[in-house]
């Protein structure tokens, strides 16, 4: 699954230069304005493991739409001459974005190279539904409340506990104008509904739903270099210096997840332990720095 996202990297420059990257810019994860550059990140997820591939910094005039395009036509490059150099095949592949990515070229160029679209629809667009147009919070008050209903009446009458409830269903999205399925289902413990849409109308409800969590290993990447690997506590002098940084640190935040899947695989008491945990474990206990240099180096 592919999966693109952006991220605002809080950055003190010196004497706080103004150009066509760092601006202020809204934070979704503090909830307010920084300082800084946002950046945008494109990789592929493969079972648990993500797979950084480009990135780019996007001016605040910039469009995040058309950068998530020229992203995805070079991935795009990148798998035809492995496949071609390797005579590889890939299954169906997948790209997974939220709401901020529905944009009509990005689905279109997807349709045309046989990548699944999963995005996320806004709340005012249209839906054509069985003949019926209107908007999904439209119905999903009207037909997912009592759907789901008479399903956990049927599991009571068994005695049975009922299974997390899906709603699968083919739609025609009037603002892209194409064929589109569209899964509704509830997140475990919350009463908000989720709502989820993709091109390939083949795409069974399990498959949609596990391909566009795909996308929240990109989120945790993100966190891993500014909570774990402390991206922005350090300055830069200009932004040519931010972007040597970062380049580093996405390299550095690579090594550090796969040393931590190594650790939890290899070692039955390094089981569940987390990146800050092993790192700790090193600092203060007796290890083999020259054993440590040896694996970081295979």
């Amino acid at each position: 699954t592919i999966v693109i996202d952006d991220s605002i990297f809080k950055q003190w420059l010196k004497n706080m230069p103004r150009g066509n990257f760092y601006d202020k810019f809204f934070s979704g994860q503090t909830k307010r304005t920084q300082y800084g550059f946002k950046v945008q990140l494109i990789g592929v997820a493969i079972g648990d493991d993500f797979h950084p591939l480009y990135f780019q910094v996007v001016s605040k005039k910039g469009s995040s739409k058309k950068t998530a395009l020229r992203l995805l036509q070079k991935v795009r490059r990148i798998f035809k001459e492995l496949c071609k150099e390797h005579e590889l095949t890939y299954p169906n592949l997948y790209l997974s974005v939220d709401s901020g990515f529905t944009d009509k070229k990005l689905i279109s160029y997807c349709i045309k190279q046989g990548i699944g679209f999963i995005g996320v629809p806004k709340k005012n667009y249209l839906f054509t539904i069985d003949g019926e147009k209107l908007n999904l919070k439209k119905y999903t008050e009207r037909e997912y409340h009592k759907q789901k209903q008479a399903q956990e009446e049927k599991y009571e009458n068994l005695g049975k506990q009922s299974p997390p409830f899906y709603m699968r269903v083919r739609a025609y999205f009037n603002f892209l104008k194409i064929e589109v399925v569209v899964l509704l289902f509830q997140l475990k413990g919350s009463d908000k509904v989720t709502a989820i849409f993709c091109s390939k109308i083949e795409t069974m409800a399990k498959t949609l739903r596990r391909r566009f969590f795909q996308r929240t290993k990109i989120e945790l990447f993100f966190r891993f270099l500014k909570d774990t690997l402390k991206i922005q506590k350090s300055k830069s002098e200009r932004y040519g210096d931010f972007i040597k940084k970062l380049s580093i640190y996405i390299l550095k935040a690579v090594i550090c997840l796969q040393f931590e899947k190594y650790c939890r695989k290899k070692v039955r008491a390094f089981r569940g332990w987390a990146y800050t945990k092993l790192r700790h474990h090193l600092i203060y206990q007796s290890i083999d720095l020259d054993e440590l240099e040896c694996l970081v180096k295979k």
